[in-house]
């Protein structure tokens, strides 16, 4: 055997098993990385979300509802939960949220999915609300605050 065979053999063999290393971290790692890029096509774009607030914080100046916007807290939801744009109400004045507001900001918001969480004043409190792209809720929660409130 000459000492070239010998070598050609070797590297051949690296290259094998090299080449099944891989395939068993792509394997693994292949779960992982599809749930991860397909959550970060999912997550509504900067533009998008900009618009939204825009739209609602005129709305929100428009009826005189007594909310502010966090806007913060609203893009980092949205980044984290993806699918639709998530924007977080802050009541301004003391006392529980209603249900009129929740009806005079679901008549005027913009069409698209929605998920709107309204804080009390202090953040003790929120509801969470989903809205189709139709104005319907389609989920809320704490269950036991919706029921309250007639919200389903």
């Amino acid at each position: 055997m000459s000492l070239r065979y010998h070598f050609k053999k070797v590297k051949n063999k690296s290259f094998v098993s090299l080449n099944i290393y891989i395939f068993i971290f792509f394997l693994l790692a292949a779960p992982v990385i599809v749930t991860n890029f397909d959550h970060y096509l999912s997550i509504p774009t900067k533009k998008e979300q900009n618009k939204t607030i825009e739209q609602i914080s005129t709305i929100l100046k428009q009826t005189g509802l007594p909310y502010e916007i966090d806007v913060s807290e609203s893009k980092k939801q949205t980044k984290e939960y993806g699918v639709r744009v998530t924007i977080v109400l802050v009541r301004i004045l003391n006392g529980q949220f209603k249900r009129n507001e929740v009806d005079t900001l679901l008549e005027k918001l913009p069409d698209g999915d929605i998920n709107i969480t309204f804080y009390t004043k202090g953040r003790t409190t929120y509801i969470d609300v989903l809205i189709d792209e139709n104005k319907s809720i389609t989920s809320c929660f704490p269950f036991e605050i919706c029921k309250i409130m007639e919200i389903y």
